[in-house]
This record gives C-alpha cells, structure tokens and sequence, in this order.
C-alpha cells in the first residue's frame, strides 16, 4: 500500500468514527460527547501520552525542536495579524483580545489532534511537545491579557496575577502526563505490556484515538444553535480566514524555510489547521 493508499485509509477511518458517534447520539437521542471527552481527556489520552514518552529517545530533540520552532513563530504572526484586527478594526478590549488569541490563535490539540496523529503517524511524540508549549506559554499568556489586566487584577498581588495562569496550566492532564512521560524517560523506564499496569495502560491508551473521534462525532448531534449579530459577522469572517487559511499557509512558508520536509512538515501543517473541540 502507497502513501497515497495509506492516507485515503487513514481519513475514511477518522470520518467513519465521528460519523458513528454521531449516529449514535442521533439515533438513542441521548448525550454522549460529555462522558466519552471525559474520559478520552482525563484517562486514555494521558494514558497514550505516558506510554509513548516514556519510551522516546529524549536525546534526539533536533527535529521536534525545529519543528517546534516553527509553530512558535507562525503563532507569533497569527498573534500579530489578530491583535491588530481586534485593535484597530474592531476595536476590541484586552479582554476580548485574550479571548480572540485563545480561540483563533490557537488549535486543539487534544480531542482531535492527539488522535489524528496517533492513527496517522502511530504516535503523539510530535504533537507533546506543542501541547506544553501551548498550555505553559501560550494560555498563561492569553489567560493574563483576560485575567492580570482586568478589574479583578487590582484586588490580587503582582506575584498571584503571574502564576494563576501557570497553575491552571499545571493541573491539565495532558501536561500532568507529559511530565511524568519525561520522567519515566529520563530514568530509563519504559512502559511495556509484559507487567499488570502496563499492559492495563496499553489497554486504555489503545482506546483513545477511537473514543475521542466518537465523542467529537456524537456532539455535532449534541451542540445548541446560536445567532450571531451582523456586527460581528465581519469579525467572526475574519476569525475563520486567519484559522483555517492564513495559519496553515504560514506554517507551511516557515517550516519549509527551517528545513522541514515530508510527514513533519505534513505534522506542521496539520497542528495549525483548525480542529473542533469536544464540550467539556
């Protein structure tokens, strides 16, 4: 089977599990995306993050270094190109810029990104490091322009206002588990079947690509319609460019010009294109 083949495969595979887990909640009328996501989220996800660090090669780091230099430059245009839009165009609060950031600017990688690479590539090593940056960097920054810069920042100290954003970042899960991966890499632990917990590990991290893609299909049955206003019709336009058009073509000119080639420059392109996120 050819590239070409395999990814054909690859995709039908994904579109078929959403369309089931839309199915699913359509057919029982019932709410499934919550307790699936939970469980995807706070279990087989970190599970498979776990397992998949904690037997990386932590010294090889070139490439997922440049890889994610990429993303933190083609983030800092996205940045750039939104904060002037919401500054002068719609002239939005730093509130609402924070917002704007958080949602246009970044991609999740959690409920659909972890599992299209771990069926697409076999594994989530190239996304982890992307899910740090994003919940240790970017949120802190973005939950800072809404939290440290608005009224309630007067009623808390400096030194609050600096690391309330970090200590909402610390207790995701995914971050919980990345550490703990690099940990168990360090010291030289390696996460088998061969033991009880392992081979339980292995059992629930095999689950979570195709448990998250369910939960992601049952809530387009699930999720509420909602009326926008025409005077943000412009503005919500504008959001979608710059997610789905602009993001992917920066990456693509920046991680061509670092030297990125072949499935990492495929990778790239995938993590800044925008994926939909499961309700919590």
């Amino acid at each position: 089977m050819n590239f070409s083949q395999h990814s054909l495969v690859i995709t039908c595979s994904i579109f078929s599990l959403i369309v089931v887990g839309f199915a699913i909640s359509r057919i029982t009328k019932r709410s499934y995306s919550s307790p699936l996501g939970d469980y995807a989220y706070f279990l087989a996800l970190p599970a498979e993050i776990v397992i998949s660090l904690s037997g990386a090669d932590i010294g090889s780091v070139s490439e997922s270094s440049i890889f994610l230099l990429a993303y933190a430059l083609s983030i800092a245009v996205i940045w750039a190109a939104i904060a002037c839009a919401y500054t002068m165009k719609f002239r939005e609060s730093r509130n609402e810029i924070g917002m704007a950031l958080l949602s246009i600017g970044q991609t999740n990688t959690a409920f659909l990104g972890l599992p299209i690479f771990i069926v697409l590539f076999g594994s989530p090593r190239l996304l982890l490091p992307i899910i740090l940056f994003q919940s240790l960097i970017l949120t802190a920054i973005c939950v800072y322009l809404m939290e440290a810069l608005g009224s309630r920042a007067r009623k808390r100290s400096t030194l609050e206002n600096f690391y309330r954003p970090l200590w909402a970042s610390f207790k995701n899960p995914l971050i919980v588990s990345s550490f703990l991966g690099v940990g168990l890499a360090l010291c030289g632990v390696r996460i088998t079947q061969e033991e009880i917990i392992g081979s339980a590990l292995h059992m629930i991290s095999a689950t979570a690509a195709p448990i998250a893609l369910i939960a992601l299909g049952a809530s387009f049955n699930e999720e509420t319609a909602s009326s926008l206003g025409i005077s943000r019709s412009l503005e919500v336009v504008s959001g979608i460019f710059i997610k789905s058009l602009l993001h992917p073509a920066v990456a693509l000119l920046i991680g061509y010009l670092l030297g990125l080639r072949g499935e990492t420059l495929l990778a790239l392109i995938l993590v800044t294109c925008p994926l939909p996120a499961v309700p919590a």
